[in-house]
């Protein structure tokens, strides 16, 4: 009999998705505070620059790390029902929004520079039509909306409306077998995100509505089937093997962004590399997941980026503006706005917006998370729908 090892998943809380979480929120705040320091020819500037241009990639991680998590009381047979799950995630992600954008309004129109020229020009250029596209969750829409009010919120209106897809999401997964679903949402997806861009018409640029994004949703949720399901017994064999497909499609990420750089423009780029950045997630997570968690999970980087991914939807929401504020109080108004300023504009935004978001998330966004997990509950006993085509299904694949 082969060799193999017991990785416990059932009913369990997988402990590296925080980390993941967090290692994404904390480079996407080191992205944009590299970001406010105006650029110039000097090296320093270039390097850094470089070190923390991607942050579009980390929102990938994010959008395929949330079809993992959501994918596991699914797969486990705790989904009860499409009514309770909507309502949890609304509970759990839109009080924290509204709140965020309260709060840069009020910012917008006290304090924050959004004059020719700031990181925040765009955002503070608020009209009817933005306010209200923000109220329904649709002002990735439109370029004109997209980045109003806060310039990260776009890919919360995206995901938003990618989690009114997870039931059909699973539906093909189940039925059609893994790798078959793939491939339709995949061309159903870039295809109609392709349409859009050749119509120009909602906002297909990389920061608008990404339709693609439910690709890297549904490679997510089968990322973490096949977690589930390969990890109540591995053989070494299935860990030798997932570190050829861990190697395999890093490289391919790798070659994809450096090949789309050099023939497509800069936006468009972004958004072909997403789908190598995705799947390159979805095997990391798969890899992670069927390996014995007791020396990764009780490291002190493991520990420190968990806590940083507990908060991490409010260290995304509320960083701009403290970034900015960061920005305008200590540097502009001191005069030290070149090159110099960029490396400690960096430490201090590492330092200062943890401890903000901190404050935002004991205040707004763990009570919510709370809340949705009291008044929605998930029932251990599987739905309809996944007895009839998940439980049955799961021996084929």
């Amino acid at each position: 009999m082969e060799n193999s090892v017991t990785v416990p998943t059932r009913n369990t809380h997988f402990w590296f998705l925080d980390s993941i979480r967090g290692l994404a929120a904390f480079y996407v705040v080191l992205h944009h505070a590299s970001q406010s320091v105006a650029m110039n020819g000097l090296s320093v500037w270039k390097y850094v620059h470089t070190l923390f241009g991607g942050g579009h990639y980390a929102v990938d991680v994010f959008i395929v790390v949330s079809g993992f998590s959501l994918g596991i009381p699914v797969w486990i047979g705790k989904y009860d029902g499409f009514k309770k799950y909507i309502c949890r995630r609304a509970v759990r992600i839109l009080p924290p929004y509204f709140i965020t954008c309260a709060i840069c309004l009020a910012l917008i129109f006290t304090v924050i520079d959004g004059g020719p020229g700031s990181r925040w020009e765009d955002s503070a250029q608020i009209t009817t039509m933005g306010l209200v596209t923000h109220l329904f969750m649709v002002y990735d829409w439109s370029v004109a909306t997209a980045t109003q009010i806060n310039y990260v919120l776009w890919s919360v209106a995206v995901e938003w409306k990618i989690y009114f897809l997870l039931p059909l999401i699973v539906y093909a997964i189940a039925r059609i077998g893994g790798a078959s679903s793939m491939v339709v949402i995949g061309l159903l997806s870039y295809g109609a995100w392709f349409i859009i861009y050749k119509l120009d018409v909602l906002n297909p640029g990389a920061f608008g509505s990404s339709l693609y994004y439910v690709w890297l949703f549904a490679m997510g949720l089968l990322s973490s089937r096949i977690a589930i399901e390969k990890s109540k017994q591995v053989s070494y064999a299935d860990l030798k093997k997932s570190n050829y497909f861990f190697v395999a499609t890093a490289l391919a990420a790798v070659v994809a962004c450096v090949i789309t750089r050099r023939t497509l423009t800069l936006l468009t780029a972004l958004q072909v590399q997403s789908a190598f950045v995705g799947a390159w997630t979805a095997v990391l997570l798969y890899w992670l997941a069927i390996r014995p968690r007791q020396k990764m999970k009780s490291s002190a980087l493991a520990s420190m980026t968990g806590r940083l991914g507990t908060m991490g939807y409010s260290i995304y929401l509320i960083h701009p503006p403290i970034v900015q504020l960061i920005y305008q109080w200590i540097f502009v108004e001191n005069g030290w706005t070149g090159s110099a300023a960029i490396v400690p504009m960096i430490a201090l935004c590492a330092l200062i917006v943890p401890l903000a978001a901190y404050g935002f998330h004991i205040c707004f966004e763990r009570p919510f998370h709370r809340l949705s997990r009291s008044l929605f509950s998930t029932s251990r006993k599987p739905s309809i729908m996944l007895d009839r085509s998940i439980g049955h299904d799961a021996s084929k694949t």
